[in-house]
Order: C-alpha cells, then structure tokens, then sequence
C-alpha cells in the first residue's frame, strides 16, 4: 500500500511537473524561435500576420527542443522533446492544445522510462514506469 501511495504522489508530481512545463513553453512571454512565431490570445501566429499559423514549430527551451504541429494556430498533431543530446524525451499527441492518446518518456540514455495514455489532458488507465535496465518499475 506504501509503494502504491509513493508511486501516484510520484507519478502526480511528475505529471503536474510536465503540464507545467508545456504550458509555460507556450504562454505569452516565451518567444518561439526558427519560425518566428507568437502567441496572441492563446493562438500562434507568424510574427506580424493575422492569419493563425499552420506548420511545424520546432525551438530551442533551455537546453531542450520542442517540437509540435500547429493547425490553425492551435497545437495539433505530434509533440515532441528533445534532450540536448538529441535523444527523444517524450513523445506524445495533441488535439485543439489538449493532451491525448499514448505518450512515452525517455531516459537521457534513449531507453523507455514510461508510457501511458491521456484522456482530455488526464492521465488515464494504466502507465507503466521502467528502470533503466528496461525492467518494470511499477
């Protein structure tokens, strides 16, 4: 029951650390670089157009890389980070700016760290974490 109570209180930080991160990346006050984009009221456009942007965003964060397909100013498609070692961290999918289907996240090392699926921005069902080794951690 311990290891339970510790995996969800884990696992609930690790989620709320991710959506954090996601949103800060795209609030009003981060500049997306390589497509010179920005964000109004909640859709990305090209600097100075207003028609909302579609295509590929891919820009650096700190040391990582994100990238995302964009339909109509809003995320949707693929998503995915980068490490600064160009390993993949997570890859996962978007639908109208909202977190959906299976997700994966990833060692810096390249191997599987955990999957699961997301429901409307939740995480649903059963996720799976992994040691480095690839055994299954809970």
């Amino acid at each position: 029951m311990l290891t339970r109570n510790l995996f969800a209180k884990n696992f609930l930080i690790f989620i709320a650390s991710m959506m954090q991160f996601l949103v800060v990346s795209c609030g009003d006050n981060v500049e997306l670089t390589e497509n010179d984009l920005e964000i109004r009221d909640n859709v990305i456009y090209e600097r100075g157009k207003r028609i909302p942007f579609t295509g590929i965003e891919r820009a650096q964060i700190d040391d990582k890389i994100i990238e995302y397909e964009i339909v109509d100013g809003v995320k949707h498609g693929s998503f995915k980070l980068y490490y600064e070692n160009g390993n993949e961290e997570i890859i996962g999918r978007i639908e109208n700016n909202t977190n959906t289907g299976k997700w994966i996240y990833f060692y810096e090392s390249g191997k599987l760290e955990s999957e699961g699926y997301f429901v409307e921005d939740m995480p649903e069902g059963r996720w799976v974490w992994y040691y480095d080794s690839g055994r299954i951690k809970e």
